[in-house]
């Protein structure tokens, strides 16, 4: 018999890879780094989704296994946020914001960073 309280946490963490992997591909708001290397990253988390549903459904009996599992994949589920953020790579530095930002605030004003034709002064005006 399973202690109920180990599927929770196993789901929830599961959840929170697959809230990355929205959040990141479908948004673009989460990098880590790399570039277009960051679809490694991506991959990393697809494999590990995958593995943790069919492993979690294979082990809903073992309660000995599951914790395992559980305690692995939040392990998992640790080092990825900080490749998403502290350790994020040199393509996109971590400049102490969870997530990746299309802008950048100067003290004149909001400049989006694709944007290299343009100037905004002091004022905010173009």
């Amino acid at each position: 018999m399973t202690s109920p309280n180990w599927k929770i946490y196993n789901w929830v963490i599961l959840s929170f890879q697959v809230l990355i992997l929205v959040v990141g591909l479908l948004f673009g708001k989460i990098a880590f780094g790399w570039g277009l290397g960051d679809l490694f990253w991506y991959g990393l988390i697809i494999v590990s989704i995958l593995t943790q549903l069919i492993l979690t459904l294979i082990f809903k009996n073992n309660f000995n296994r599951l914790r395992i599992l559980t305690i692995i994949f939040l392990l998992f589920l640790f080092f990825i946020s900080l490749r998403a953020t502290i350790w994020r790579g040199s393509e996109y530095k971590w400049n102490g914001n969870i997530f990746y930002s299309t802008s950048y605030e100067t003290t004149f004003g909001t400049i989006p960073i694709d944007s290299r034709d343009y100037y905004i002064n002091r004022d905010g005006k173009k």
